[in-house]
Formats: C-alpha cells, sequence, structure tokens
C-alpha cells in the first residue's frame, strides 16, 4: 500500500515582537495598560508540550478592544521548564498581534513598546525565521 503523506502550511497573519526586561508579568501588563492605552486581562496559562514529553505553563494576557480591531495577547516566553521559543531565550515576553496590518502599525507600536519604563528593548521577529513557530498555531 502506497504510502500518502500530507503536507500542511500555516498562514501566520500576525504581529510578533519580542520584550526584553526584568518585569514579573503582571507588572508589565500593568505598565502596559497603565502608559499605553491596553486592558490586558490574564486569560487560562498555555500548556506545551515538547518533544521529549515534559510539559511547560506559559502565562497569557490578552486585549481586544472591538471586534475586528487588532487583538494582543501578551505570552511569557519564560515557562517552566522550558521556553515558548527555544531559539529566542534572550526574549523574556511575546507580544502577538493578531487582525492587524504590518508596517506603520507595527513601527508605532514598537515606539511605544520602548517608551515603557524598565522595558530594556523591544523586537520585532519575522514568523519565517523562527524554527519554532508552530506553537503560535494554538493561538
Amino acid at each position: 500500500m502506497a504510502k500518502k503523506v500530507l503536507k500542511v502550511s500555516y498562514d501566520y497573519n500576525l504581529i510578533l515582537i519580542g520584550i526584553v526586561t526584568t518585569l514579573s508579568d503582571y507588572r508589565l501588563c500593568w505598565f502596559l495598560n497603565k502608559q499605553s492605552g491596553f486592558e490586558f486581562i490574564k486569560k487560562e496559562d498555555l500548556l506545551l508540550e515538547n518533544s521529549s514529553g515534559l510539559d511547560s505553563w506559559f502565562t497569557r494576557y490578552e486585549f481586544e478592544n472591538q471586534p475586528g480591531d487588532p487583538h494582543y495577547i501578551l505570552i511569557a516566553n519564560k515557562g517552566n521548564p522550558s521556553h515558548f521559543l527555544p531559539e529566542k531565550k534572550e526574549i523574556d515576553f511575546l507580544l502577538v498581534v493578531k487582525e492587524a496590518q504590518k508596517g506603520d502599525f507595527q513601527f508605532k507600536l514598537i515606539n511605544k513598546l520602548r517608551k515603557i519604563e524598565f522595558v530594556d528593548a523591544v523586537l520585532a521577529l519575522e514568523m519565517g525565521t523562527l524554527k519554532s513557530r508552530e506553537n503560535f498555531i494554538i493561538l
């Protein structure tokens, strides 16, 4: 019997921004809410199982203003015991923006995040360069 292989490619239509900070997740959300006009709300933690069978939990916050507006998801990159993006261990948090246009919107958002006190670095990440981009399918 002949084998059939199913190849699936996903369209990652989202903006991904890495945030480097010493703040805890709830303190970062407080600064984001206060200084940038967001209203992040704590959601259920994300559970990922890695290739060796270990479960990792990652804190998650979300903000969506109106239906059709961009949907923001803040995820801690450092879980217990691994990373959401193992190839980007230097990043503390990932800000995922769904339903938004890249370009000017992304540039303005990065500049807004860089103005937040205690945020050390803000980086635009490209999904095509990430080995573990399949982790974003669950969002």
